[in-house]
């Protein structure tokens, strides 16, 4: 770049020079002062030279002050992390002085580098002192992990051996003898002082010990005899534990072992108590079987042998059996063979003695005999079905009504009739005339309730023509209405019955039908007598208003004469019958406007369309049928009649034993024949 001059405007410029002439003197004293001014500038110069090596001299010793101290931190810094990696294993004990030495160099260097040599001579005194002091840190630090190390082998060895101690059938006294070993080996390079060296051998055996009693302890919890053996062997003066175990440690363990043996013993009572209340109910189910007279199968057998296996009931499970063989012989005897021998038996114990056993199979079998000729006579299916194996077929009462199905239940009613009948051949009379199951008759009997009465006539009618049998009709009736003899007796009028005649002075004479006096007599049962299935039905809960019973009875008893002398309950339920007869009459016009009083011709209608009473010889009488009149009774009693007395068939006095079976009276007494047996004469409707 160009720059423009500007002059000297108002600057002084230089002097300008002037020369001056000097002599030969002056020139030797310029000289000597010359020389003088130059030995005082090379003086000057030495002396600020030594200033400045002075002054750096002085730096360097503080720089070396700093590096020593740097020095000391950076050896305390590398020994941590010597330590650092010591304890994490990254560095072993073996390497230790070699890392150790490298790193005191490695720290040399960078703390004491910029130090001048003579300098670091002379603070090496200084720096190997604290390298001396970190080496010494560094080795106690070595010294204490190996010291640790080996304490941890101990602990380990401990450990494992207290393991092995828990083993069943460990030799507790050699573990305990080789730990004792490795202790005294290992303790005192680990540092472990005498005295707690000698807890630590005692505490590991007095833990084995301890251990090793309560595992038995728990294992033998189950087992009365190893907990009373280990309890000996704790509490005993001279026990397998009274000096290996302190006497705090054995009381704690005889406490709880104790207490196992206690609980033991408890729920083996309690065991013993359960199996022996099951065997007892086993033998109780065997007295049942035994009285059922069912044999029972060998699979029962068996599982009772099981029951009572071990108890106090096993000698009355063997007398069971024997009971059973006796029992089982004795029913397949006529009733009569039964009882000589139960009497024979009776007397035997009465007149010889026996034991308490003996008196209790006899009561046994006197049960099992009376049960089943309880079953033979009540329930004859059932005891067939007992004594053959052969279930009964069951019967679907629906069939009854279902005239596609006639043949089907007629066959099936035939086999059991016929069983019945078999039943009856062999066994006697005794034996009622039952064709239903106890659960058949029952549920018909709740259907009955249910029905109105004209669907009930049709049952009996239907049940009836099904038997085919009177006899077997009327025993089936006496399943299907225990308690209800209306219900028996309107089914007996519905099959017996023949048609009522009613006279009647200015209209023709009016027959009816057996069937319809059986529904009225059923309508007027479901009105004084309502089940709960009829209740249920209308929803009715009023009373049916009658006259008074009293009166009713003594207009019955007046016309039934001596009829039922000596049978008051089938007088009872006859006059049922006409009471519920009485009571369909009424309802069937509509009731009565003054229903107390006793309508005379009504109820003289209601006895004669239910109860055929007769009057002869002075004695009163049931002919076989309702609507049968007297002269044809007579003529029928004539042709059954042996021939010396038919000249006095209608003067004969006669008295009921069934329906169509009588007696002839001589007196008040039966007239016998020459074997002195009642004469009975039977009439057939």
């Amino acid at each position: 770049m160009m720059r423009i001059p500007l002059g000297n405007f108002g600057v002084r410029g230089p002097d300008p020079v002037q020369h001056t002439r000097i002599s030969g003197d002056g020139i030797d004293a310029a000289a000597r002062a010359a020389q003088n001014l130059g030995n005082t500038g090379m003086q000057i110069a030495g002396d600020v030279l030594l200033e400045e090596r002075r002054k750096k001299e002085e730096d360097d010793r503080s720089r070396a002050s700093v590096a020593v101290i740097g020095h000391q931190s950076a050896v305390q810094d590398a020994v941590d992390s010597l330590k650092e990696r010591l304890s994490t294993g990254e560095l072993s004990r073996d390497k230790a002085q070699e890392a150790f030495t490298g790193a005191m160099t490695k720290v040399r260097e960078q703390t004491m580098g910029e130090v001048p040599h003579w300098l670091r001579e002379q603070a090496g005194v200084r720096l190997q002192g604290s390298e001396q002091r970190a080496m010494l840190g560094l080795n106690r630090f070595v010294d204490g992990l190996r010291r640790d190390e080996l304490a941890g082998n101990l602990e380990t060895i401990r450990d494992t051996m207290a393991k092995d101690a828990g083993r069943p059938g460990a030799d507790i006294d050699k573990l305990n003898a080789e730990f004792e070993t490795a202790a005294k080996h290992l303790g005192p390079q680990a540092g472990i002082g005498t005295d707690k060296l000698g807890k630590l051998v005692q505490d590991f055996k007095d833990r084995n010990w301890f251990n090793q009693a309560q595992a038995r302890a728990m294992s033998a919890r189950d087992s009365l005899d190893d907990l009373q053996a280990l309890e000996k062997e704790l509490s005993d003066a001279d026990g397998y534990y009274v000096g290996r175990l302190d006497t705090e440690k054995r009381n704690v363990l005889i406490s709880s072992v104790i207490s196992h043996r206690m609980r033991l013993e408890s729920k083996i009572q309690l065991t013993a108590d359960r199996r022996e209340a099951s065997a007892e109910r086993t033998i109780a189910k065997i007295d049942q079987q035994i009285a059922s007279g069912v044999p029972a199968t060998p699979d029962m057998w068996v599982q009772w042998e099981k029951e009572t296996l071990g108890t106090t009931q096993a000698e009355a499970f063997r007398d069971r059996i024997r009971s059973e063989e006796e029992v089982q012989r004795l029913l397949r005897e006529p009733p009569e063979k039964q009882a000589a021998f139960l009497q024979e038996r009776e007397a035997t114990l009465l007149q010889g003695g026996g034991t308490l056993r003996d008196r209790a199979n006899l009561d046994r079998l006197k049960r099992v005999v009376d049960n089943t000729r309880k079953q033979l006579q009540e329930s004859p299916l059932l005891f067939a079905q007992g004594r053959t194996g052969e279930s009964v077929k069951p019967l679907d009462l629906g069939m009854l009504l279902d005239p596609e199905r006639g043949k089907e239940v007629a066959g099936l009613i035939g086999e059991r009739v016929a069983t019945v009948a078999a039943l009856r051949s062999q066994y006697g009379d005794s034996v009622k005339a039952r064709v239903l199951l106890p659960n058949e008759a029952e549920a018909l009997g709740r259907t009955l309730d249910k029905l109105a009465p004209d669907q009930q006539v049709e049952i009996f009618r239907a049940m009836r023509q099904t038997i085919g049998d009177d006899v077997t009709y009327q025993g089936t009736l006496s399943q299907i209405a225990p308690d209800s003899p209306v219900k028996a007796l309107a089914g007996a009028l519905v099959a017996r019955g023949t048609d009522y005649v009613k006279s009647n002075v200015f209209s023709p004479d009016e027959t009816i039908a057996a069937r319809q006096t059986a529904q009225l007599a059923l309508l007027g049962e479901s009105l004084l007598n309502p089940t709960k299935g009829q209740k249920a039905t209308d929803g009715k809960t009023s009373t049916w208003i009658m006259p008074k019973k009293a009166d009713m009875l003594r207009r019955f008893n007046d016309k039934m004469g001596d009829a039922f002398a000596g049978t008051p309950q089938a007088m009872d339920s006859q006059f049922e019958f006409v009471q519920a007869t009485y009571a369909g009459l009424l309802a069937s016009r509509g009731g009565a406007k003054n229903p107390e009083m006793i309508d005379a011709a009504l109820f003289e209608q209601a006895i004669e369309r239910t109860t055929p009473v007769m009057k002869q010889g002075g004695a009163s009488f049931l002919k076989p049928a309702v609507g049968m009149s007297d002269d044809h009774f007579r003529e029928k009693l004539r042709a059954a009649l042996p021939d010396d007395l038919k000249p006095q068939y209608d003067r004969l006095p006669l008295r009921n034993v069934r329906s169509n079976q009588y007696v002839i009276l001589n007196g008040a007494r039966p007239l016998t024949d020459a074997a002195g047996n009642p004469v009975i004469v039977t009439v057939q409707p």
